[in-house]
């Protein structure tokens, strides 16, 4: 079972995890921010490549192939991730359960899909996916076995 999951708007995934029904179950991911240490002016900004992700092939690999080919925009992404024993929170008198609290957010803005590459193997048949986005938000929560903790936030626009 996968501890990581993307909502993407406009797309349904194939999840039945408790609270993350409809979303991507994701595989792997990453993301690239970088700066060149070689110049130090202030006009040298940083560099924020695509987001990629790996994802079983799926329910939402013709949602994003649709994405792709019509250039349509997303209006937002949520990918969040769950520490390995993050376990769902009773609240209230009836037990009523909660979903863990991730302890990594990034909310996306206006996404595209920028790429597709499946692929197979012996393992199971995947896609990689590149998003690109013009504004992210990063959060960090500090918690433990899912529940929540203090966060650590950065937002950044991209077209500024």
């Amino acid at each position: 079972m996968t501890n990581i999951y993307l909502k993407i708007d406009g797309i349904t995934g194939e999840s039945d995890v408790f609270g993350h029904e409809g979303e991507i179950d994701v595989v792997s991911w990453d993301w690239l921010l970088s700066r060149n240490l070689r110049d130090q002016s202030l006009q040298n900004k940083t560099s924020v490549d695509h987001l990629t992700f790996v994802h079983e092939i799926g329910l939402e690999s013709s949602g994003l192939l649709n994405y792709l080919i019509q250039n349509r925009v997303a209006t937002k992404a949520l990918l969040r991730a769950y520490k390995p024993t993050a376990q769902p929170q009773a609240v209230g008198a009836l037990g009523t359960l909660l979903p863990p609290q991730p302890f990594l957010s990034l909310t996306l803005e206006n996404v595209m899909v920028m790429s597709i590459k499946p692929y197979g193997c012996a393992g199971g048949h995947y896609e990689e996916v590149g998003l690109s986005f013009s504004k992210f938000k990063h959060e960090y929560a500090k918690g433990v076995a899912g529940l929540p903790g203090p966060k650590a936030t950065v937002e950044h626009d991209l077209r500024r």
